[in-house]
């Protein structure tokens, strides 16, 4: 590539006070002749020669004030462009050898050529990461579409076998050894649709309407669906709640299925006699935290990403898409979720929303 050595050429602050004269020039003669000949008049030729001569000269002003707007800005840009180059030994020579245009041409090569030389690897690295990013997000957004379309597709065939599988059943008497295919069946046709109700939740993240919202009316409620799913096992509850508590702005239906989606799965992870402590802490004026802590329940920090992820469970019944959708109802409200978990002190989810500011 040939950088920095341009033939010379006439520059624009030359080129154009001279070409805007010779035509206005021109047009001026021309004109004047076909006025002066339509009206029949007879004009002294100083007359036209004056007349000439001051649109020759405004036209030279003008050319120049024009000039001067256009090639003020390229200089400007070029010094600025070489301040910054001058720094590498390659690209020391100045650029400015022929007209401003050559200047600019050069001075763009060199920027082309010193972007490599100038990107480290690790650059390099990362907006090669950044556009693998993009590729496969546009990848999950279309097979997310698809996944909707076939959930809805799905969800009303297994309605129908539900009900079909139940009136099998009713026609076997009680010790009849068909009833544990049957029992298989239903329970599989209701793993089905419980699926099928998770990815529908998915979509209906981005419909939500947001408003202001009592976060300890939710985590109240969240509780209390929790202790009635486990009314059977023994743990101890402590609730500790900001006396100065705000809203959130949120959406009450989705943060209920947010905080009691992370109570039950702590119900769950908590043994008998255990304890789950829920309370929130007021960070600044428009952050709240609410943390969820239980005892006796550890969490490897290898599977602490992993557990937000589709489909990633240890349960037997598990589906793994509660965490999942729990992070992405957050998000959606500009909110983040992590948990800490020690073997000793047990696991704790962090829940971070925004006030809502009055």
């Amino acid at each position: 590539m040939n950088i920095g050595l341009k033939k010379k050429g006439t520059r624009l602050i030359v080129v154009i006070p001279v070409i805007l004269p010779i035509f206005s020039l021109a047009s001026a003669v021309l004109t004047l002749r076909l006025v002066f000949s339509s009206l029949s008049l007879i004009t002294p030729a100083t007359t036209i020669l004056i007349w000439v001569a001051l649109m020759s000269v405004f036209a030279f002003i003008t050319g120049i004030i024009l000039a001067l707007a256009i090639v003020r800005p390229i200089n400007r840009m070029v010094k600025q462009a070489e301040s910054i180059l001058s720094k590498d030994e390659a690209f020391h020579q100045r650029t400015n050898m022929g007209t401003e245009i050559d200047s600019l041409v050069s001075l763009f090569e060199k920027l082309v050529s010193s972007i490599d030389k100038y990107a480290s690897t690790e650059e390099r690295q990362q907006a090669e990461f950044v556009k693998n990013r993009i590729q496969r997000i546009e990848y999950l957004a279309d097979l997310g579409t698809f996944s909707l379309g076939l959930a809805h597709e799905i969800k009303n065939p297994l309605g129908y076998l539900r009900g079909l599988t139940e009136l099998i059943g009713r026609e076997l008497s009680d010790d009849d050894p068909k009833n544990a295919y049957v029992r298989t069946i239903i329970n599989g046709i209701d793993r089905l649709n419980s699926l099928t109700e998770e990815v529908l939740a998915l979509a209906r993240i981005e419909q939500m309407k947001l408003e202001p919202v009592k976060i300890e009316d939710v985590l109240r409620e969240a509780l209390a669906i929790s202790e009635h799913k486990y009314s059977g096992k023994k743990i101890r509850i402590h609730q500790s709640y900001d006396k100065n508590l705000q809203e959130v702005n949120g959406n009450h239906e989705k943060l209920v299925q947010v905080f009691s989606n992370i109570i039950i799965n702590a119900f769950e992870a908590t043994p008998e006699d255990g304890t789950i402590t829920i309370s929130t802490e007021s960070m600044e004026l428009s952050v709240l935290l609410i943390h969820i802590k239980n005892t006796g329940s550890y969490v490897p920090p290898d599977e602490r990403d992993k557990i937000f992820q589709p489909f990633f469970t240890k349960k037997k019944n598990g589906i793994g898409l509660g965490l999942f959708i729990t992070k992405h109802i957050i998000i959606a409200l500009s909110g983040t979720i992590r948990v800490e978990s020690d073997p000793l002190t047990g696991t704790v989810f962090s829940v971070r929303l925004q006030k809502t500011l009055t």
